[in-house]
This record gives structure tokens, sequence and C-alpha cells, in this order.
């Protein structure tokens, strides 16, 4: 299982108006993207704070070490603890324009300021919101007419307004479950609502059945930079793998046992099962 700040970086990518080696893991390089891009149609330069030794974007247990010995907690997170470990963090270059910009646009790439002291940090959730039913953001993007990226960003946002003012419906950028009879045909239910802790125990290696199957399949779909598993309602090693990786980048105990706390975070992220 791949470890914080131990990562291969040979399957890492290069993050868009970064220096050479300022390296993303794959989605948040993808999302990093489109934010860049988007950002730069509105005259905002987003690009990676220049390394001062320090890496901005993904850092190695090394180079987290390094950063705690200089600066020391909270101002570095332990070493193995980053969410720069994982590939998934960018200290921006904040120039003119881009703090304010980001705090109104990076919601929407799935990009959040999570450390309050550090206007600059900010870290890929991979939580773009925007949608309340089992439906894929690329299928939405081609009944609106926008490119199918995976990305639920500000384009898609404005273009699914236009959908639904267009369609007699509330245009609050949102696919929900109106929206969707709209656009589907209502072929796809509605996702249940995140709940605090499985209604019938929890779920660890030795579980079996559909709630399993659920999540499985919601962590492929919500996670797939880590989460292939085989969605076979059977929780074994695999998906006891990856529920830890889930655990440890999320900041709570990684036992693999998907527990009322696990839940609630998966939840959060729209997993549910």
């Amino acid at each position: 299982m791949a470890e914080n700040g131990r990562l291969d970086t040979s399957q890492l990518i290069q993050a868009a108006n970064g220096a050479p080696g300022q390296i993303l893991e794959a989605a948040s390089a993808a999302s990093w993207k489109a934010m860049v891009q988007y950002a730069a149609s509105q005259g905002i330069h987003l690009a990676p704070e220049p390394d001062d030794g320090i890496p901005s974007c993904y850092r190695s247990y090394a180079a987290q070490q390094s950063a705690y010995n200089q600066l020391g907690y909270p101002r570095a997170a332990y070493p193995g603890q980053s969410n720069h470990g994982w590939g998934t963090a960018v200290d921006v270059n904040m120039t003119s324009g881009v703090s304010y910009w980001l705090q109104d646009n990076g919601g929407y790439f799935g990009w959040v300021n999570d450390v309050s002291y550090e206007n600059w940090h900010y870290h890929h959730t991979g939580n773009t919101g925007g949608i309340t039913v089992d439906r894929s953001v690329a299928d939405i993007q081609r009944l609106v007419g926008v490119e199918a990226d995976g990305i639920f960003g500000v384009g898609t946002t404005a273009a699914v307004k236009s959908y639904q003012s267009a369609h007699g419906l509330a245009a609050d950028g949102i696919w929900g479950p109106a929206s969707d009879s709209v656009g589907f045909g209502g072929s796809a239910a509605p996702a249940p609502a995140p709940a605090p802790a499985p209604t019938s125990g929890n779920l660890q290696r030795g579980s079996t059945g559909g709630r399993v199957s659920s999540l499985q399949a919601g962590l492929n779909r919500v996670f797939p930079a880590y989460s292939k598993l085989a969605v076979d309602g059977d929780f074994g090693p695999a998906t006891e793998s990856v529920i830890k990786e889930f655990q440890q980048r999320v900041g709570i105990t990684a036992d693999g046992i998907v527990g009322p706390v696990t839940t609630q975070k998966l939840a959060g992220y729209g997993v549910t099962f």
C-alpha cells in the first residue's frame, strides 16, 4: 500500500504552471490544470509557489521531515501526515487577485484552504459537489453541452444553471432529482442521504453482502486514483487496504474498519452504503 511521502514519483503528474519537478497525483493534477485554465480565462495566474527548499506540491517523507525540523508544528505537519505527502496539496503563489479568486472559485474544483493560518495552502479534496443523484459528471456535461472532463467546475455549474432555467427548473446549479428526471427520464435513483453510521454494524474484513458491494462501488467512483476494487460484496484484504488509505488521507485511525467515524467521513465525500 502507498505510504504518505513515499509515492512512486514516476506515477505523479507535472503540475500546470509549476516548475519542473512540482508534481501531483493524477486526479489532483487534472483538477489543478482545469482550475488553472479557468483562472487564466479570467485574467488570474495560478501557479505553485516557487520551491524554497520545501517543495510546494508533492513532498517526500524526507522533505516533510526537513520542513518539520525547520518550522515545527503546526507550521509544518508531522512527517507522514501532510497532504503534500499524498500529492494532493499545493502551496499557491499568492500574486495579485489570487487569494480572493481561490476563495470564490476553488471549491468548484474541489480545492479548499484547510489551514487557516496559511492562506496559500490548498488541498484537493476531490469533493466538488453539484450532484445529489447517482449520475456521473461526464454524463451531465455531455447533456448540457460542455467538455466532458469529469470535473464539476464553474463552467459546468453555469451550463447546468442555463439548462435548468431553459427547462423551467430552479437554476441553482445543483444536479438533483428534478434535473435528472428532465434530462435523463429519472433513470438514476437518488443517492441515499448521508448517515452518521451504518444501520447494521461496522463493515470490516470478513463482511459480505450488498452493503459491502455498495461501499466498493462508491470507493471506486469517488477515489479512482487508489480504489480499483472488484465489486463482489466481499470485504477482503484489497477493500481493507483501500479503507486504510482513505483513513490515513483524512487523518483518522487507519484500522481498515468502517465504523461510525469512517462512515461519516466517507459520507462527506459522497460514499454511502
